[in-house]
């Protein structure tokens, strides 16, 4: 990739825009911008306030400044598979038990409990008894239903 810094920066920040909640290798692929280079890069449009970072998971996923928390927050859930299936499924069967979100994705029991702990950690996913079963949904299931939509809808 050759060009002046500015076009390095607009094809970033172009990438970003389009493709939101993508890790610095992500970005790397999509733009052939070698990630030395394309940290450079971030780092000035962070400081030009166009980009913003959201730790997920002990990594940094980067959006174009305009996205709410919870859009966000949906983003960077919605860009792994796991949570992605666990958010899809409470959105056609809200009230959910988790017996029945384990057997209806096919993973672990372990596996579904560690992501629902992380959706639930980070507001996107709410439970209540129901009777003597606590059942989940999604809290706000427009705006991730949105997100889902717009940007993993294949």
């Amino acid at each position: 990739m050759t060009g002046a810094p500015r076009d390095k920066r607009d094809l970033i920040h172009r990438h970003i825009r389009e493709n939101p909640g993508l890790l610095l290798g992500d970005i790397s692929s999509g733009t052939g911008i070698p990630k030395a280079t394309l940290a450079y890069h971030v780092n000035k449009l962070v400081r030009e306030n166009k980009v913003k970072h959201r730790a997920s998971s002990r990594r940094k996923r980067y959006f174009a400044v305009g996205y709410t928390e919870v859009q966000a927050g949906a983003i960077c859930a919605l860009r792994t598979a796991t949570p992605r299936a666990i958010l899809g499924m409470l959105l056609d069967s809200p009230g959910t038990s988790f017996s029945g979100m384990a057997s209806s994705i096919q993973k672990s029991r372990s596996t579904v409990s560690a992501c629902l702990k992380s959706l639930s950690d980070s507001g996107l996913v709410g439970s209540k008894l129901d009777g003597m079963t606590r059942v989940y949904f999604v809290r706000d299931g427009d705006t991730v239903r949105e997100m889902l939509d717009r940007y993993f809808s294949s």
